[in-house]
């Protein structure tokens, strides 16, 4: 194999790593991605697919991409995907002829060849303690922006329901329930409002359009099926109700939404594992467009960066909040990617 190859095959094999590993719930796509693995290694359509990838794999999230596109056609009802996926069949025979069909499927080429969209609703866990303590620091209604927001789902944070530790928080009729593990104080319920939302994303997905809710549930992995049933839940909510996103460059659009801040509202921005993809020099005009931006602030307009990224790209999760006037950094808490469970340390 080249050495383009060679990555590739080491790519997959530490996604199927991470599965069996890290998620006690992901079993059967880790099969799904070792039968990739096993056709790509003997040469096999999914060779012709993924072979030569210019780029880093794991960087631009080859495995996923892979095992979305297989999810993908389970979910249009196509068989044999379909009764595969119903039962999770993990015989490594019957999944790789599976895995072979789907290479060969006409749309493959066309879906490994754009990048994975996610949109994880549970993040929302971790960040609504995040938003509390913003409410209780500056007590301003919150003007929020979501950068790099995907569909936008965790927009609509305050239509789903929480438990975090002994904190019982949102509507008690949404049909999202975010519980993850908690560990530490719960936290502290105060008055908060929104203002106005708006999120951006470089490709958002159009919530309206079915093909593009099958995208978001492609690329959650079938064998979770709270995850699943969490984000069919959201898409409903979405579907009633279309979150606001425009589509925009990321460094663009914040330091355009942050030229000027409303005088009364403690601005919002918040991303959640978008950091990493961003060029360095989009990251540097984000830094200096918040910096200005708290040049602008006082008692009646605050300012507020939420991030929930991963910590030096292991599978550890940061939520932190930096707020202005001040500009103090503060690590609020650590937690599993996809917020399964959170520690807070605030």
């Amino acid at each position: 194999m080249s050495p383009a190859d060679q990555a590739m095959a080491d790519a997959l094999r530490t996604q199927i790593g991470w599965c069996r590993e890290n998620h006690d719930d992901a079993h059967f796509t880790a099969d799904i991605i070792a039968a990739v693995l096993r056709d790509f290694e003997a040469g096999g359509v999914w060779r012709t697919l993924l072979g030569d990838w210019p780029t880093d794999p794991i960087a631009d999230a080859v495995m996923v991409r892979a095992a979305g596109g297989v999810h993908r056609l389970a979910l249009k009802g196509v068989e044999p995907f379909k009764s595969v996926y119903a039962r999770l069949d993990r015989d490594p025979a019957v999944l790789d002829d599976v895995v072979r069909a789907a290479g060969l499927w006409p749309e493959m080429a066309y879906w490994i060849s754009g990048p994975p969209q996610t949109n994880e609703v549970m993040r929302s866990a971790a960040l609504l303690p995040g938003f509390l303590e913003i409410a209780k620091a500056q007590g301003l209604p919150l003007r929020m922006l979501e950068m790099g927001c995907s569909g936008g789902l965790n927009l609509w944070w305050d239509r789903y329901r929480y438990q975090l530790g002994d904190t019982v928080w949102g509507p008690e009729d949404s049909p999202v329930r975010l519980e993850p593990r908690w560990d530490g104080p719960s936290p502290q319920v105060v008055p908060l409002t929104v203002a106005s939302r708006q999120g951006a994303d470089r490709l958002p997905v159009d919530l309206s359009d079915p093909e593009q809710r099958f995208r978001l549930l492609s690329y959650v992995w079938a064998d979770q099926a709270v995850r699943v049933a969490r984000v069919r839940g959201a898409l409903e909510l979405a579907r009633q109700s279309p979150p606001p996103v425009v589509e925009a460059d990321a460094a663009d659009w914040v330091e355009a939404q942050l030229a000027q801040l409303p005088r009364g509202t403690t601005t919002v921005l918040y991303h959640s594992y978008v950091w990493m993809y961003l060029p360095q020099a989009s990251k540097a005009r984000i830094r200096a467009a918040l910096a200005q931006a708290g040049e602008q602030t006082d008692d009646q307009t605050g300012l507020a960066w939420l991030s929930f990224e991963s910590v030096d790209g292991a599978e550890l999760t940061e939520l932190a909040l930096t707020l202005w006037p001040g500009g103090e950094r503060r690590r609020l808490a650590l937690a599993h990617p996809h917020g399964r469970w959170i520690k807070w340390v605030g």
